[in-house]
């Protein structure tokens, strides 16, 4: 009982230290806007199809215009793929009007903290980062990158069947941009 104690305050330590961005309701809100079937053309993007065929964990950029369409794009994909995929999304919507919504180092700490729903027993490796960081909140843009890349490397060459496929979707916008590209 004391054990099963310590664990959700070392949980509820690591999460406050990250800090996630709420996407998820950003999410429901965001499909709740989709027009039936706007979207659909999505799904038979040739790069789409190829990166969704192949075995790896992979990652979707999706740049455009303020206006354009990523965010309902971004949903779309993010719903489709969490239904009819065999692999695990983990996902950002920037936002430039909320400070919280377009900072690097919080869309990073958002997919790590994602990542850890997805994969639980990777709170108790992050104990050391946690220890030696001494912040309440992650603030270290080059803490938060190794740590980062260490867990993401660990899951791209994972062949533990516990370690699902990855696909990370990050939508944002660039002004000399005028369409929507998937990347």
């Amino acid at each position: 009982m004391e054990q099963a104690r310590r664990q959700v305050e070392h949980i509820a330590k690591i999460n406050r230290w990250l800090n996630p961005a709420n996407t998820h309701d950003d999410q429901q809100s965001h499909l709740a806007g989709i027009m039936p079937d706007s979207c659909n053309w999505v799904v038979s993007e040739p790069m789409l199809t190829a990166l969704l065929s192949s075995s790896g964990s992979s990652t979707i950029i999706i740049q455009g215009l303020p206006g354009s369409g990523k965010t309902m794009v971004m949903s779309f994909l993010v719903d489709y793929m969490s239904t009819n995929v065999d692999s695990k999304v983990l996902f950002f919507f920037c936002k430039a009007n909320e400070p919280e919504k377009h900072d690097a180092l919080q869309v990073l700490r958002t997919l790590a903290w994602e990542l850890l729903q997805l994969l639980p027993d990777f709170y108790d490796n992050l104990e050391p980062w946690y220890s030696e960081s001494g912040r309440i909140i992650l603030d270290s843009y080059s803490e938060l990158q190794q740590m980062c890349q260490h867990y993401l490397r660990r899951c791209y060459r994972s062949t533990d069947p516990k370690i699902p496929k990855l696909i990370h979707i990050i939508a944002f916008s660039l002004a000399a941009d005028a369409h929507i590209h998937l990347h």
